[in-house]
């Protein structure tokens, strides 16, 4: 459960399905419309995945708030 709610388990853009485990969220974002999410789904997703999915996307954040994101990295 402490996975759960952590921002690499977590997809901004649908606030009902959030608190929802990865593999409970697994067949409605397979249809998603965004590459991002669908991505996801395009290797097996473990632990060490989940990890630096939560550093990339924490690191996204730091820099969007500092005003250096760049939608490329």
């Amino acid at each position: 459960d402490l996975i759960v709610d952590q921002i690499g388990n977590l997809v901004v853009i649908d606030l009902p399905k959030r608190s929802l485990s990865f593999t409970k969220k697994k067949a409605y974002y397979m249809n998603s419309g965004i590459k991002e999410v669908r991505d996801l789904f395009t290797t097996t997703f473990t632990y060490e995945t989940f990890k630096s999915r939560d550093l990339m996307l924490k690191t996204r954040l730091v820099n969007f708030f500092k005003g250096t994101y760049n939608a490329e990295d």
